[in-house]
């Protein structure tokens, strides 16, 4: 999180984010990895990041669109991006209160990763 008065360039805001890594505080590196895409959407580093502390924390739908954006960074090689949108259904699917959406959503995962 950005500190008031503080200003954050993208070498600071990264050594930040890592040290809050580090130190085990994931709520805070998830706001400055959000922030780091935000200003900077398409860094790499950023976007990888925000994918993996979003699915870490369980935080589904933002890691779906977070992912879309990864694969279109081509940060994720295609296999990984379809295991990880496998995944991301699954848990989906698991949260869904709509039976026949969760059925679909578990029949698209099976088809991107039968293996899961």
């Amino acid at each position: 999180m950005q500190r008031p008065g503080l200003v954050v360039g993208p070498h600071l805001e990264r050594g930040l984010l890592m040290q809050a890594l580090k130190s085990g505080r994931d709520g805070e590196a998830l706001g400055l990895a959000r922030q780091a895409v935000q200003e900077r959407p398409q860094t790499s580093w950023a976007v990888s990041t925000l994918l993996d502390l979003e699915l870490k924390s369980g935080a589904w739908k933002e890691a779906e669109a977070t992912l879309r954006r990864a694969e279109k960074l081509k940060v994720l090689d295609a296999a990984a991006a379809k295991r990880t949108r496998a995944i991301l259904l699954t848990e989906l699917a698991r949260n869904d209160s709509d039976p026949d959406g969760a059925i679909g959503r578990l029949r698209d995962a099976a088809k991107l990763a039968p293996d899961l």
